[in-house]
């Protein structure tokens, strides 16, 4: 088995954010040549593509609806419909139209754990993982089954490929049988058991969900197990991971946990899409995802007009043809069996490696406007947490009734 500290060098060494056209030519051919027989591939003609012209020639721009019908055959139970590898779970992600299920491949998987060997090689403390703990778990693991098979949110499933790879699997915390706990209540103050008694250096975690353990540890749990305060808690701690928009919390982490360093991965519509591995934006993962960038001017042309986006004729760009500066509505096609997909999300190219997060189309708004609902959820939970000084920063906070009926505490 390799060592972690070896997988960290060579994730260090990796070629994948040099010379990214070639590097996404072969992704896009791969992809295609993989699932070429299935049902999607066979319309679409994916026999007949050679380069990112014929893709974009014979397969449609698409957004959820264009693939539900082909999501409900496979939950129905029949095989080769968007991908021909096979998928152990559905992703599930929530808008204000409902839930939205995606195949949660073999290929998606490993691009996770090639995702996090990254995040922890460029982080220039490497030593700390090989001897301290990674904290994963919070999450419930899995709400339900769909089509014989579990489903669960992003983050969950994350923590899960994390721990089921051999070499992470020795560094995270707490072990599978306590993260896959239903009950919530039991689940985290087993996780509490466990990692108050270990170095942990690193939390792979929702802010919010990390900021909810804390003030527990520190009011709840230090009842009945032997806690310090979280100042004390784990000397050594430092570095955050997280899914979702971190900057909120930063402020309160650094008072809680000191000198902590925080890093993210791009996720629009729960797709991992790209990581940060500096303070210039985030990288996008090119040897897994198929990237292609839409003008926004065009875009808005298209709806000034009345036109669709099945109908317009856009000028789409790969990462070769993309300007620094400009603002390009994002589409991706990963090996999960997504093609051509809008997530409705804007970027801006910073430049030939980078990119940021700069809003979102039109059509798009009703889900920011929940999106806005959790971030003022998420606000109430920073507001209430305090550092009370002279008391050990001790976490103080106010049980609040939006974040019981969110993350079901009582």
């Amino acid at each position: 088995m390799v060592p972690v500290l070896k997988l960290l060098n060579n994730a260090r060494e990796e070629k994948w954010m040099e010379n990214p056209g070639e590097i996404q030519k072969r992704v896009l051919q791969n992809i295609v040549q993989k699932n070429q027989n299935t049902l999607f591939g066979r319309e679409c003609l994916f026999r007949k593509i050679q380069n990112a012209t014929d893709f974009s020639t014979y397969v449609p721009l698409s957004v959820y609806e264009d693939f539900d019908p082909y999501i409900r055959s496979m939950i129905s139970g029949r095989e080769n419909v968007l991908v021909a590898e096979p998928f152990s779970a559905w992703v599930e992600t929530f808008t204000v139209e409902g839930a939205k299920l995606l195949p949660y491949t073999n290929s998606t998987a490993r691009g996770i754990q090639k995702a996090f060997m990254r995040l922890f090689a460029t982080d220039g403390m490497e030593w700390r993982y090989f001897s301290g703990k990674v904290m994963a778990g919070l999450e419930e693991m899995y709400t339900n089954i769909v089509g014989g098979k579990p489903v669960g949110s992003l983050s969950s499933l994350h923590a899960r490929t994390l721990r089921e790879t051999p070499q992470l699997g020795t560094v995270l915390t707490p072990s599978l049988e306590t993260a896959v706990i239903p009950d919530a209540k039991r689940r985290w103050m087993e996780i509490a058991k466990q990692v108050s008694r270990q170095d942990v250096v690193c939390a792979v975690t929702d802010p919010v969900l990390f900021l909810l353990f804390l003030r527990k540890m520190n009011t709840e749990y230090s009842q009945v197990l032997p806690i310090p305060d979280v100042d004390e808690l784990w000397p050594n701690f430092s570095l955050l991971i997280s899914d979702v928009r971190i900057n909120p919390y930063k402020k309160v982490f650094k008072s809680l946990l000191g000198d902590v360093e925080f890093r993210e991965l791009f996720c629009p519509e729960d797709l991992t899409v790209a990581i940060q591995i500096d303070e210039k934006g985030y990288v996008p993962l090119y040897d897994q995802n198929f990237l292609e960038f839409i003008p926004v001017d065009q875009w808005k042309t298209m709806e000034k007009e009345g036109g669709t986006y099945r109908e317009f004729e856009f000028d789409c760009r790969t990462v070769n043809t993309v300007q620094p500066g400009r603002e390009y509505v994002l589409v991706i096609t990963t090996p999960g069996g997504l093609y051509r997909y809008i997530t409705g999300d804007i970027v801006r190219i910073v430049d030939e490696l980078h990119i940021e997060w700069s809003g979102c189309v039109d059509w798009k708004m009703s889900d920011v406007l929940g999106a806005q609902e959790m971030v003022l959820l998420r606000e109430i939970v920073r507001d209430e947490l305090q550092v009370s000084v002279g008391t050990g920063n001790q976490v103080v906070a106010v049980e609040s009734e939006p974040m019981r009926s969110l993350f079901g505490f009582i």
